[in-house]
């Protein structure tokens, strides 16, 4: 997908992930909703779930960008085997 950057991580702080804004007339809601669906699947790999709805600011400049920041734990067990089933689905 485009756009996936990192997740940097430090304790205690938020996490922040940043997503390459797509090029073009593509609607900053649109755009905000593929971020966060990419950073859902990111998580998942990562076998994280989030805590917190991510705040979103904007980074303009020759490349933008979205940040998003946020809270997550580790998924449990349950949690881990019911997101599968999600990407099963999808």
């Amino acid at each position: 997908r485009p756009g996936m950057t990192s997740i940097s991580i430090r304790s205690r702080e938020p996490l922040t992930w940043r997503w390459a804004m797509l090029p073009g007339t593509i609607p900053v809601a649109h755009q905000e909703i593929e971020a966060l669906a990419d950073l859902a699947d990111h998580l998942r790999d990562q076998g994280l779930v989030l805590l917190t709805k991510p705040t979103i600011h904007i980074r303009h400049g020759a490349r933008p960008t979205m940040e998003l920041s946020f809270y997550a734990r580790p998924a449990g067990r349950t949690e881990r085997r019911d997101l599968s089933r999600v990407e099963d689905v999808a």
